[in-house]
């Protein structure tokens, strides 16, 4: 079980190092200064007020015993700071243990498929002091995916951290009752107001903000902060597929939801949309979608033909459904042509545009139907 290898891990890292330490030392290394200090300030002024001036003589004896007495203030400051370089080593090395104990229960929580691993991860961060286990808990809580015992174990997890982490208390409890009423906004509020700032850059934060808003049906927001978390992780890694896997499906709603608005005939909504879909898309992901054909298409129903031939340029130069592409490229200059020619009367023109319109239905119809 998970426990079983957390243990593992920091007993390794740390048991050399206890063998040569007072016991409590690892609970409260604290204490090892205090002490230090203590010793230091009341034992060393009364070994020095024994031992006589400089300029007095004195017996044999008395030179002696002073000497035995500087010996031995020599010998205890050794050892008090032996004592305290070794309990700040020992803390030290407790602080890593806790962040790699950290670090591998969130890339458990993030990773594993195994519900009783994911379930273990969860109540391991309970005890946790940082904003990102804090993040992953409240994003596995919002998870409907997610199996009710692990969201159950992370809800009980962040409760604990709440009762611990006296600087987010109140946004733990905060973040709770959101999470509890379903309000996904609330929840989006909170965390970029007490986690998106200039010092502030936790890769989780985009990411469960970008999560809560897919939630919520606005993947445009959903994919802005998504790229956000994706700059981050390339410094931070901590998420693997999940970040590109998130985006891909809010670039396939985008589209999507231009195509439903272009089958309504809701032409200028549907440019809008393509426009906003293709926002900072790479070339593969705008083939993919045919982004550029697409705008064609609306442009046509829209009888912009100047502007269906821009975009048709586009989609010839990244090959984007070649074949549909150059059929509605000559359409579209036959147009054009014929539109600056006086010989050619208004009903052949309606004829072409007629044309147009019908295979322009057409092409949205087979890409549409490629996606499902």
């Amino acid at each position: 079980m998970l426990p079983n290898r957390v243990n593992s891990i920091m007993s390794n890292r740390s048991s050399h190092v206890l063998q040569f330490l007072p016991e409590g030392t690892l609970r409260c290394p604290g204490l090892v200064l205090v002490g230090g200090f203590a010793l230091a300030s009341f034992i060393a002024p009364d070994l020095l007020a024994a031992a006589p001036a400089g300029n007095e003589l004195v017996t044999d004896g008395t030179e002696s015993s002073s000497w035995v007495l500087v010996v031995l203030f020599g010998v205890t400051a050794i050892l008090l700071s032996g004592v305290i370089i070794g309990g700040l080593v020992l803390w030290r090395i407790k602080q890593d243990d806790i962040n790699h104990m950290m670090s591998f229960c969130i890339k458990f929580l993030i990773d594993t498929q195994d519900e009783a691993e994911r379930r273990e991860a969860a109540k391991a961060l309970g005890g946790a002091r940082d904003p990102g286990a804090l993040l992953v808990l409240v994003d596995v809580i919002n998870d409907d995916q997610a199996e009710e015992s692990v969201r159950e174990a992370a809800l009980a997890a962040l409760q604990e951290m709440g009762l611990k982490y006296r600087k987010y208390r109140k946004t733990i409890d905060d973040l709770i009752a959101a999470t509890q009423a379903q309000d996904h906004q609330m929840v989006i509020d909170i965390l970029t107001s007490e986690f998106e700032g200039e010092s502030k850059k936790y890769v989780q934060t985009p990411y469960v903000i970008g999560r809560e808003f897919m939630r919520l049906g606005n993947y445009g927001d959903a994919r802005e902060w998504l790229h956000v978390a994706e700059y981050r992780n390339r410094k931070t890694p901590t998420y693997g597929y999940q970040i590109k896997a998130l985006v891909d499906v809010c670039n396939e709603h985008l589209f999507v939801e231009g195509d439903r608005l272009f089958k309504a005939r809701f032409y200028h909504d549907a440019k809008a949309q393509y426009a906003e879909a293709s926002h900072n898309l790479g070339d593969e992901d705008k083939k993919r979608f045919a982004s550029y054909l697409r705008e064609s298409c609306v442009y046509s129903k829209l009888n912009d033909y100047i502007g269906a031939d821009q975009a048709l340029l586009q989609a010839l130069q990244h090959h984007h459904e070649t074949d549909m592409a150059l059929t509605l490229n000559k359409l579209i200059q036959k147009v054009l042509d014929k539109s600056k020619d006086p010989t050619v009367s208004e009903q052949e023109l309606e004829q072409l545009e007629t044309e147009i319109d019908e295979y322009v239905s057409g092409i949205m119809k087979r890409l549409t139907l490629s996606e499902h």
